[in-house]
Formats: C-alpha cells, sequence, structure tokens
C-alpha cells in the first residue's frame, strides 16, 4: 500500500535522473524535454498529494534538466565572448 501511495513521487524521481541524464547527450536532449516536462507535471501532482520529498527532488532534477543546456550555453558564450568578438570581426 505504501508503495502505491508513493507512485506519483517515484515516477517524477526516475523521469528527473533519466531527463538529467539526457540533457547532457546532444541529440537526446529532445527525449530530455519531454521527459522532463512529464516529471515536472509529475512532481507538482506529487507535491499536491503530499507523497514526500521524492516528488519535490523529481522536480528539481527535472527542472535543472530542462534548463540546463540553456544555463551551459550561456556561461559557454560568456567566458568565450572575447573570442567570439575577434572571430565575427574577422569574418565581417
Amino acid at each position: 500500500m505504501e508503495q502505491q501511495k508513493k507512485s506519483l513521487a517515484i515516477a517524477a524521481l526516475v523521469l528527473g535522473i533519466v531527463s538529467l541524464v539526457f540533457s547532457f547527450m546532444g541529440l537526446l536532449y529532445i527525449l530530455a524535454i519531454i521527459t522532463s516536462i512529464v516529471g515536472i507535471v509529475l512532481g507538482i501532482m506529487a507535491i499536491a498529494k503530499k507523497q514526500g520529498a521524492m516528488g519535490v527532488v523529481g522536480l528539481i532534477l527535472s527542472a535543472v534538466a530542462l534548463l540546463w543546456p540553456w544555463i551551459y550555453g550561456l556561461i559557454f558564450v560568456a567566458a568565450n565572448a572575447d573570442e567570439i568578438n575577434t572571430m565575427m570581426n574577422q569574418y565581417y
């Protein structure tokens, strides 16, 4: 019975982990988007039904997986702004 009560939280946690793994793999990011959106929805539902901390962790992992490539891209561009500017000036 206890396992059935936390099924949404477990599903959110599993989808959060899978989404995080997929978000580090370039072409699989499309799958990461899908699984993280479903994980976020299930995490919110698990929190609303008070199914424990696994729902919160699943929600956080799914959100990080959804945002990680964007955060990484911004950090990369900010760290290489001078090189990018030099390259743009060289070709244009």
